[in-house]
């Protein structure tokens, strides 16, 4: 067989994340020969799927530093630093473990490959463009089971002792509010004329435009009337990490729009879907595998150690040049055009930060599927795989530590809950994803404390819903089920960017004039909101257009837009990559 070296590769990509696996599924049908490696052992990046054994193997190896220490960078024409991973402070706890035998618990963890944790879960709406421009339009969506996500759920802290903490239910769109009896005419009547807006929503209308900057809070009030107890309802559908208090019209206004726009696309109650088996990290994965079937090579655990110029040069088009790059191990490549994102290339100094932030994030296998959290939401509604449960700032209470440290009005506690519907963990479990931008170690008490009120509220025997209904509980006094325990949690802080951009070296003056003629693009680091924005899917059309220039290519059709395969189309395709490479996986 013939080595890695022994070729010029049109495309070297450096990681497995979602944009890049987005990335290889465009290229899948180019014609080009393209090498797509990754540091890791597994598929996903930093949207990655974990087993709990490789979960376990993942936070000794952030630990450790092993992105930041194990490779000394070179490069001729950078200016470099080392690896940058988006994780640190990684840790694991299984406070059952040890403690169920002497509280009588009979839920346990099951095996290892029983569980897939999503280091990085995010819903995708119906009307984002990852859905209707790439999914459907490459086909692969065949190879990709959908499920819906249902209730947003927002948590009602006790106003006195004889009171207990509850879940109300967030209206999820003009219906919803229609038959919401907890709500006045004068005020239904001014909140169904917002979402009117919304619905019809335009980023250039006046406005938007005239009070982009103003709190989200105090536009509500004085231009729709809407009284303070609705906001939160409505913040919760942004699922922003920022304090009520921070959040501008500008963010908050699209974020409702597309989740209103959403409700109805795919069917009744639910506008929004994750993917089965581990959300972005399956579609990375499919995405990957299409890219194998169009001539890809894929190479796992074997990273890039160093990129140099070289002063040969190898076809037409404006990229004659090419990069020499070292692989882990010593091996040289040759590409004449290199993709990866800022913690899987050699760094290229310093670049402005204004959009960074750092959340803590943790993953809790929970005893008890929490059913109750998940009802069907609309006649002729799928039962849902996915609830969101939101902490307003301030709704539980901070660790002491945080109230030292912090600035300003407490974060919100984002939690996705996932049933075993999503293949993620098995019957009779649920998994919680929580996320805080309040700093470690306070953040991650904040969160347990959190999933401890979570908890703690669903034995009782109903659950507030805003229009006066109530559902039934899984754990009432008169069931047998044992109350929900922790029996598995996966602490870590994330870093990334809010919202996401490109960052694109590709001009030659991008390096004050020392840039190579030859290429090379870097996605910027991960955004870390809970829905995937369009932007997602933007910045890998960027990339891939620029890809398409630099080979030369006058016109490489359409973006991630491909008829189907003769004989049967992506699905047969995909199942013969896997017959071709069992190794793939």
């Amino acid at each position: 067989m013939e080595s890695l070296g022994e070729q010029v590769w049109d495309v070297l990509i450096s990681g497995t994340g979602l944009q890049q696996s987005l990335l290889a599924l465009a290229l899948s049908r180019s014609g080009k020969r393209v090498l797509h490696v990754d540091k890791n052992d597994y598929y996903g990046g930093s949207d990655a799927g974990l087993s709990l054994q490789e979960a376990g193997e993942w936070v000794r190896v952030v630990n450790k530093g092993n992105f930041t220490s194990r490779i000394s960078m070179r490069c001729a024409y950078c200016d470099l630093g080392a690896f940058r991973s988006p994780f640190s402070e990684a840790s694991v706890t299984t406070p059952l473990q040890d403690e169920s035998a002497s509280l009588g618990q009979t839920s346990k963890l099951s095996f290892s490959r029983a569980y897939t944790l999503a280091l990085s879960p995010a819903l995708i709406y119906a009307d984002s463009s990852l859905i209707l421009r790439t999914l459907i339009s490459s086909q692969i969506y065949r190879q990709l089971e959908f499920l819906a996500v249902g209730t947003w759920w927002l948590y009602k802290p006790t106003r006195s002792s004889e009171q207990r903490a509850s879940l109300q239910r967030v209206p999820n769109g003009r219906e919803d509010v229609f038959n919401d009896k907890s709500i006045d005419r004068r005020t239904k009547r001014a909140l169904m004329r917002f979402l009117k807006l919304l619905v019809a929503y335009n980023s250039d209308d006046d406005i938007w435009v005239d009070h982009a900057v103003q709190p989200f809070t105090e536009f509500l009030t004085e231009q729709f009337e809407l009284p303070a107890e609705l906001h939160e309802s409505l913040l919760a559908l942004t699922l922003t990490p920022n304090s009520t208090k921070n959040v501008p019209v500008c963010v908050a206004i699209p974020r409702i729009a597309i989740h209103l726009r959403s409700i109805g696309t795919f069917g009744p109650g639910f506008g929004a879907v994750v993917a089965k088996w581990g959300g972005n990290a399956e579609i990375a994965q499919v995405a990957c595998r299409a890219g194998a079937v169009g001539g890809g090579v894929y190479v796992l655990g074997r990273g890039i150690s160093a990129i140099c110029p070289s002063l040969d040069s190898v076809g037409d088009g404006p990229s004659k040049s090419l990069h020499e790059v070292e692989l882990e191990g010593g091996e040289k490549v040759k590409a004449r055009v290199v993709v990866g994102s800022t913690h899987d290339l050699p760094q290229h100094g310093t670049q402005a930060a204004d959009n960074h932030i750092t959340v803590v994030k943790s993953i809790s296998i929970i005893s008890s599927p929490l059913s109750s959290l998940f009802p069907v939401t609309a006649e002729g509604a799928p039962a849902p795989a996915v609830a969101v449960v939101v902490f307003p700032g301030g709704s539980i209470k901070a660790p002491t530590s945080a109230l030292e440290i912090h600035d300003g009005p407490l974060p919100p506690v984002n939690i996705l809950v996932h049933n075993s519907d999503t293949g993620e963990c098995p019957r009779g479990q649920c998994i919680l994803y929580a996320t805080t931008t309040l700093k470690s170690p306070a953040g991650a008490l904040y969160i347990s404390n959190a999933i401890s009120a979570l908890l703690t509220s669903l034995p009782s025997s109903q659950i507030a819903d805003s229009d006066s209904k109530t559902y039934p509980r899984p754990n009432t006094p008169s069931s047998s089920a044992p109350t929900p325990q922790i029996l598995y949690t996966l602490s870590y802080t994330q870093h990334g960017i809010l919202p996401s951009s490109l960052t694109s070296f590709s001009t030659p003056d991008a390096m004050d004039g020392s840039y190579p003629s030859s290429p090379l693009f870097s996605f910027p680091l991960p955004s870390l909101e809970l829905a995937l924005r369009n932007n997602c899917v933007e910045e890998v059309e960027k990339v891939w257009d620029g890809i398409m220039h630099s080979l030369g290519v006058e016109s490489g059709g359409r973006f991630c837009e491909f008829t189907e395969r003769d004989g049967g189309g992506m699905n047969e395709a995909g199942d013969e990559a896997n017959d071709e490479d069992e190794s793939y996986r």
